[in-house]
């Protein structure tokens, strides 16, 4: 029995455990974020009509929605109306366990130890943990672009056939889920070019002198007969646009897709090439991951994975002066393709927390290589042992830091004592999710507030409190963005509801319409007229959407008993 291999099976199966522990649970504790809830209603319609309609301008690709259906098929819902938070974001959970054992591609290019160790930082990173229970693209990005690099590393290893193909199908994934995987592909391009030359440069240890005096390159360490077999490449190609063509064109509906996901790029490198909304510094996802400090008293840093990455890039780069396996080759593609998406990611203007994901996951394979490194340095037991303490001491801090973000936030200490006493229900009961949706984490980005769920809970109420055969209208007046509203309200009928983002629009259209029994309008929204109309409303709600968007909601005045009554029902 090889006791090696044994021990690395039950260390990735502990880790998946440990992965699912911190993915699983509680989906709903997080209120629904702007882009979630917008993707959740694309999701929704293309569940319950077919349809599908790809936007150029301002939405990614559909890739998520498709690999959403079988989840709301197998919870047997109707559509929107009946469907839940935790329906869709099963399936960033799912992809982001998917990733940890994607790594397994990576275990004879990088060995066991570093396999092992960068599962488990995936497993454990706030950040990895975050972002996959939010239902967004990033985590199916990053799942794909791992899936690619690893295909293409097995490719590189055996020269088959069925490993590029792969990569290619993976490659067209990541142009059918987001248009960023340029990113992507451009440094992973750069990088092969790079560890190309590097893999050119002389070795003295090994190479003999020349004719000339000089030393001869050590290019037999880099074979490009896997690279010259271009009716391959050629293949992968095709399989890359077929995949992408097929979700972009709704499986042969819709042929105009494809090339509008092509157009979009230039709308894209406007937005990502200009000063805007979403600007930040270059430092900005550095800070976020590696040194922030919302607030006194308060610091979050995955900085244990930062300098395990950097041990692993000095190591990598350290073997260039010696005769290269493969494996030492890979490892310097690693680095080179990590440091150059890193950089591209920071000049970029347009930024935004979860697209971090995509060189973090870089960092976590070189943070692997750079723990097995320092393990292999220890030498004898003793100071190994002492090691090994040190870098899970590393890795508990991690571990706190994403229970922190994404579930409690109480003291150490106090959580010890609750569970060690009351047990794990008390302790899970008397859960402080004060972060999950709190400025103060840093992935937190322009969050839904946890008074809106509260909110849609006390109008849902007053829909079930309403006469039989009667509907809540409600108009919804928000300049901009009125998301996640249409989330929040979906369990009232659609005929119902009715959404403007210009007031001016909305007045004149009132002429067509009775006055609703609910107004949902933005703070900026007022004018004589409208107070004028408001005579027939009692009370005001002030509620947020995001931070900086106030919304008031007023409830006509033979409602507003049931609103008061709703009110009590939900504290």
């Amino acid at each position: 029995m090889n006791w090696g291999r044994l021990s690395f099976a039950v260390a990735v199966l502990a880790i998946l455990a440990v992965a699912a522990a911190l993915r699983f649970p509680r989906l709903d504790l997080r209120p629904m974020h702007a882009d979630e809830a917008n993707q959740a209603v694309k999701t929704a319609r293309l569940y319950e009509t077919g349809e599908y309609d790809y936007d150029a301008t301002d939405h990614h690709g559909p890739s998520l929605y498709w690999l959403t259906l079988p989840s709301l098929a197998a919870s047997g819902v109707k559509g929107l109306a009946d469907s839940s938070e935790a329906q869709y974001r099963i399936v960033p959970v799912l992809f982001g366990l998917g990733l940890i054992g994607l790594l397994l591609l990576f275990t004879d290019g990088l060995g066991r130890t570093a396999v092992a160790v960068a599962g488990l930082l995936t497993a454990i990173s706030a950040a990895m943990v975050f972002y996959s229970r939010y239902y967004i693209q990033e985590m199916l990005l990053v799942f794909f672009t791992m899936a690619a690099l690893g295909c293409g590393w097995r490719y590189f290893r055996s020269g088959r056939l069925a490993w590029i193909l792969a990569a290619g199908a993976a490659i067209g994934m990541m142009h059918a889920t987001k248009e960023t995987w340029v990113l992507a592909a451009a440094a992973a391009v750069v990088a092969g070019g790079l560890t190309w030359c590097a893999s050119r440069l002389p070795t003295r240890q090994e190479s003999p002198r020349t004719a000339s005096g000089g030393y001869s390159v050590a290019s037999e360490y880099l074979p490009l007969r896997p690279f010259r077999r271009w009716c391959y490449f050629a293949a992968a190609v095709l399989a890359a646009c077929l995949v992408a063509a097929a979700f972009f064109s709704m499986f042969g509906k819709n042929w105009h897709a494809p090339l509008d996901s092509i157009m979009a790029y230039a709308n894209y490198f406007r937005r990502g090439s200009r000063p805007g909304e979403h600007s930040e510094p270059w430092y900005y996802y550095l800070q976020i991951l590696f040194a922030n400090r919302p607030a006194k008293h308060i610091f979050w840093s995955e900085g244990f994975i930062a300098a395990l990455a950097l041990v692993g890039a000095g190591v990598s780069f350290g073997s260039m002066a010696k005769p290269q396996s493969r494996c030492a080759i890979f490892r310097q593609f690693l680095s080179f393709y990590t440091v150059f998406l890193v950089v591209l990611y920071s000049v970029i203007s347009y930024k935004t927390p979860w697209c971090a994901l995509s060189f973090l996951s870089g960092m976590i394979l070189l943070a692997g290589v750079g723990a097995a490194a320092i393990l292999r340095a220890a030498g004898k037991w003793p100071l190994k042992a002492l090691v090994a303490v040190v870098l899970a001491a590393g890795a508990a801090h991690l571990g706190w830091q994403a229970w922190q973000l994404n579930f409690d936030a109480r003291e150490l200490h106090v959580a010890v004592k609750t569970i060690a006493t009351d047990g794990w229900q008390a302790y899970r009961s008397g859960a402080d999710p004060r972060f999950v949706a709190d400025p103060r984490n840093p992935y937190v980005y322009a969050h839904t507030p946890m008074g809106l769920p509260r909110l849609a809970q006390r109008l849902d109420r007053l829909r079930q409190r309403m006469p039989q055969g009667r509907e809540v209208t409600i108009h919804v007046v928000v300049k901009d963005n009125y998301w996640p509203l249409p989330w929040y309200l979906r369990k009232f009928d659609s005929e119902s509801v009715y959404y403007w983002l210009d007031p001016a629009q909305w007045q004149k259209d009132l002429k067509h319409f009775p006055l609703p029994d609910v107004l949902i309008l933005s703070a900026d929204v007022d004018s004589p007229e409208l107070a004028a109309r408001l005579s027939g409303y009692n009370g005001q709600i002030m509620e947020s959407l995001r931070p900086g968007v106030m919304v008031r909601i007023y409830v006509r005045k033979e409602l507003w008993p049931l609103i008061l009554e709703s009110r009590v029902s939900t504290r």
